[in-house]
């Protein structure tokens, strides 16, 4: 046969078969021990035993970390905002990023001590993660600043950055510093500026192109966008989309209703969204076992609130997956969640609440999610220390608690992975997360594949993935029971499956991706899979 014609493919600056980390800054690695109490306009210091404060972490320490995490398999590492934040405030410094001094300057906290705060300063990190072939998804903010503390009146009166007050909303007695024109926003304590204002949305946009030109970003994380005008975003797309469409964008819009999340990416030309709907019905339906939004208490639909059985007596009920193609400009492109800074709990702690605190049942659970993440619709986004079994709670130590400091003293230097002697459940962890990661990097279905739904009742789901020839089918039991379940699909009778498929899937051999040794048949378009509670089977053809 001849060989066949070599065609374009785009490389896209964050696509379908990415995998993003996701790293809180301050809290990934202290590279630089002389940056810690930071420096001009923000001398905030260090204090690692204070939940609250400010524990070290840097652009450098990121750099020195790029060895774990290519020898983890992640293709982009999104970090939290860079800007010159306020400082001290209270019982909470801004080392997280998010409160705003001034949105031209790096924080000192993050750079060499004595550097000149520019754009440029982000440029060795993306230079040096695209060498070692990751992608930089860098956080921006639009709709809030930092804290008006004294620092932040004082830097204004003196500094480049001078907003006037008709950027910010008017809503006298609301005001932090004292203030009258500055309007907390909807969620009760920051600021909000108005993009509605001709100059603020100038500001923004030149803004955004300054950070790309001059730091080599692929991505942008925008936050809280269900806060920005939406004339900010028209605005947004012919200045800064027009321009540079080699750069992505991702929404995040916790609220996570479907509806105003494919708004975004119909209307206001955002690639891709965060799919917190889906994280909820996870949270809720996987690892908690009740129906999420069930206004009909005397049923259970369980499984089915991920995706429609096929079967008569359920077939007006809709799960969150059947919605896919009515709603959104491309869920393919929608990013999936277990958990992150913002949200109640990491999800290893959710599993330790389920399982009463069993440590072995809360990593299957993780494990259990995990494995849908990584075969499901999306890309895939793992908060930091998720494989090393990190624990966090709201309600345990508020939202500090869900930014520990990443566990260094457990992977070996030498190695760049856990070391020997490590706990054998959180080893055990690094290497399944690991495996799901080759897995997804290895197989075209897995990224671009349609998802056919096999069989769903309220305790299993089964669905698969294919792309031009390539099948991994995916089989998730409920059940809280360490005894094993079968699950009898019948492929043949299902009229969504193309015959091109079942004809590949007849009389083939499927095995487990993760448990090798189990292997199972498709015969006369029947296949039958064994599986104890809380666990996935992957199967691929073998």
């Amino acid at each position: 046969m001849p060989e066949k014609m070599k065609i374009n493919t785009i490389n896209e600056p964050l696509c379908q078969g990415d995998i993003i980390y996701f790293v809180l800054t301050d809290r990934f690695r202290d590279g630089l021990k002389g940056n810690n109490n930071g420096g001009n306009f923000n001398a905030a210091p260090s204090e690692p035993e204070n939940p609250g404060k400010y524990h070290g972490g840097d652009l450098k320490g990121i750099i020195d970390s790029i060895p774990y995490l290519s020898k983890l398999g992640i293709t982009a590492l999104w970090i939290t905002p860079v800007y010159l934040n306020i400082g001290e405030c209270g019982d909470g410094d801004s080392y997280h990023g998010y409160w705003a001094l001034d949105f031209d300057k790096i924080d000192p906290h993050l750079l060499p001590k004595g550097s000149d705060l520019g754009k440029k300063n982000l440029r060795e990190l993306s230079d040096t993660l695209h060498k070692h072939g990751i992608k930089l998804i860098l956080d921006m903010v639009v709709n809030h600043t930092g804290y008006h503390t004294g620092n932040y009146k004082d830097y204004h009166k003196k500094g480049d950055f001078k907003p006037g007050s008709e950027w910010f909303g008017k809503n006298p007695g609301l005001s932090t510093g004292g203030l009258p024109d500055i309007d907390f926003g909807p969620d009760g304590k920051e600021e909000k500026p108005t993009q509605v204002h001709s100059d603020v949305r100038d500001f923004f946009v030149n803004n955004i192109i300054d950070w790309i030109e001059d730091s080599g970003i692929d991505a942008i994380r925008m936050d809280t966008i269900r806060y920005v005008e939406d004339a900010f975003w028209y605005y947004f797309k012919s200045y800064v989309r027009g321009k540079y469409r080699n750069v992505a964008l991702i929404g995040e819009d916790l609220g996570g209703d479907i509806d105003e999340v494919a708004k975004y990416q119909k209307q206001m030309d955002i690639d891709c969204m965060f799919d917190f709907e889906l994280t909820y019905n996870i949270l809720d339906v996987m690892m908690c076992d009740h129906d999420r939004f069930n206004d009909k208490k005397e049923l259970n639909f369980g499984m089915m609130c991920l995706a429609s059985p096929r079967i008569h007596e359920w077939e007006e009920h809709k799960g969150i997956l059947d919605v896919d193609t009515k709603k959104y400009t491309n869920a393919n492109r929608l990013v999936t969640v277990l958990d992150n800074h913002d949200l109640e709990k990491r999800i290893m702690s959710w599993g330790l609440t389920k399982s009463c605190g069993n440590k072995e049942w809360a990593a299957r659970l993780v494990r259990y999610v995990l494995a849908f993440q990584f075969t499901t619709r999306g890309i895939p986004c793992i908060y930091y220390g998720t494989e090393l079994c990190l624990e966090g709670s709201r309600e345990s130590g508020g939202d500090a608690d869900l930014r520990k400091d990443f566990p260094w003293e457990l992977i070996d230097k030498s190695t760049r992975e856990p070391g020997k002697y490590i706990d054998r459940i959180k080893c055990d962890m690094y290497y399944f997360v690991k495996q799901l990661i080759q897995l997804r990097k290895t197989h075209d279905s897995l990224k671009y594949g349609i998802l056919f739904t096999l069989y769903v009742d309220r305790d299993f789901y089964a669905y698969m993935r294919e792309w031009r020839g390539e099948v991994v089918i995916t089989v998730l039991n409920n059940k809280c029971t360490d005894d094993k379940s079968t699950v009898e699909i019948d492929i043949k009778s299902n009229i969504n499956i193309p015959s091109r498929i079942k004809n590949i899937l007849n009389d083939r051999v499927l095995r487990d991706a993760i448990e090798k040794r189990y292997k199972t048949k498709c015969s006369n378009g029947k296949l039958s899979v064994s599986l104890k509670g809380k666990t996935a089977r992957i199967l691929t053809l073998f």
